[in-house]
């Protein structure tokens, strides 16, 4: 369901929910106002039954006859008259007047309704104090009978029914005014509500970019991987919320192609550690073979070192002798030194020795 359809549904619910409301309304004031009219008229027959106790009374008390205390009530009573709005004073049992605004009506019994009258005002008093009854009379200045609300009361003393009656015409009438008034706010409301409704449509039209629907199905469709949905945006829209969708498309879209440029350049780069890596393990292996043999190397060459020490411990040895031999050496040299010095004076003593002889020997010869 579109936006659209829906805020027109939802004014007409608003809508019918104020007719409602001022149904109910104008049902509860019609209502009240028939009781605070009905209020108002038995009020006003506990007055007059007041005035017609009061003159009662004075017949008790023997201040009065009972015909002047009847005529005192009579014209207290009927005393109450504005326009057409009376008391009227009956018999309960015999339905005469006695008391009425037209004197033509009164000690008689009114023709053809007169009785119908008095069992319609007898059967509302029935259990009640004030009764209240509904009938159409005459009024003046108006042809047709009009219905009129009438509150009643019993004046048992003297067996008397007393009424006051009102028009249900100026009821309703007052009612229709009140209608009106009602009315009036109520359609001031309804148009408030359309224009609300119809300014928030025209919100959240702008603000959505287009109907909820279609926003939700771009951007599952987007969520599903499919960056290339066409996103359908008004002329020079850049506020809404599809054209956010429509920015956030296109950034994911680039942010895809970087990242698949990325994988690619990751998949060259990651190939080219592999061969690096083949390489260097390769090379590991023959640095691992040089390793043992190194190693084979170092264990005879610690060997060796070995043998050379254990030689060279021997050799000290041999040092250590010979050194004690050289040191007996050199003192049989130095004796011999010193022998070879003393043959040398010899020597020479014999030299000139010799040379002695050979000087008396070449002396002989010449001799």
């Amino acid at each position: 369901m579109k936006l659209r359809t829906r805020i027109i549904l939802l004014c007409g619910a608003a809508l019918l929910g104020l007719l409602t409301l001022s149904a109910m309304a104008l049902t509860t004031l019609y209502q009240s106002m028939m009781r605070e009219r009905t209020n108002q008229l038995s009020t006003l027959v506990v007055l007059a039954h007041a005035a017609a106790q009061k003159a009662y009374e004075l017949e008790k008390s023997g201040q009065l006859s009972k015909e002047d205390a009847q005529k005192e009530a009579k014209r207290a009573i009927g005393a109450f008259h504005k326009n057409d709005q009376y008391f009227f004073v009956r018999g309960y049992t015999d339905d005469v007047n006695y008391v009425h605004p037209n004197p033509k009506r009164v000690g008689i019994v009114d023709a053809n309704v007169g009785r119908a009258a008095g069992e319609r005002y007898r059967a509302a008093l029935q259990g009640k104090e004030i009764g209240t009854v509904v009938a159409k009379g005459t009024r003046p200045g108006v042809k047709d009978e009009v219905e009129k609300l009438y509150a009643i009361i019993k004046f048992e003393p003297w067996d008397w029914i007393i009424g006051y009656g009102d028009y249900i015409d100026d009821i309703q009438n007052a009612f229709w005014r009140n209608t009106i008034i009602l009315l009036s706010i109520s359609a001031v409301l309804m148009l408030v509500i359309v224009a609300l409704a119809w300014d928030m449509l025209r919100t959240l039209v702008r603000q959505l970019g287009g109907e909820p629907q279609y926003a939700a199905e771009v951007v599952k469709r987007i969520a599903d991987g499919n960056l290339v949905v066409n996103v359908a945006t008004r002329p020079g829209d850049q506020t809404s919320i599809l054209a956010a969708i429509q920015l956030m498309r296109d950034n994911l879209a680039r942010l895809v192609r970087q990242v698949r440029e990325s994988t690619d350049a990751i998949t060259t780069a990651s190939a080219e550690i592999a061969a690096g890596n083949g390489d260097l393990s390769a090379r590991t292996e023959s640095q691992a073979s040089a390793l043992e043999e190194t190693a084979a190397s170092m264990e005879e060459l610690t060997s060796t070192v070995q043998q050379n020490a254990e030689n060279a411990r021997r050799a000290n040895e041999l040092a250590v002798s010979a050194s004690g031999v050289a040191a007996r050496g050199g003192a049989v040299v130095e004796q011999v030194v010193s022998t070879m010095a003393s043959i040398d004076v010899s020597s020479r003593k014999i030299v000139d020795i010799i040379s002695v002889i050979d000087g008396i020997a070449f002396q002989t010869n010449i001799l």
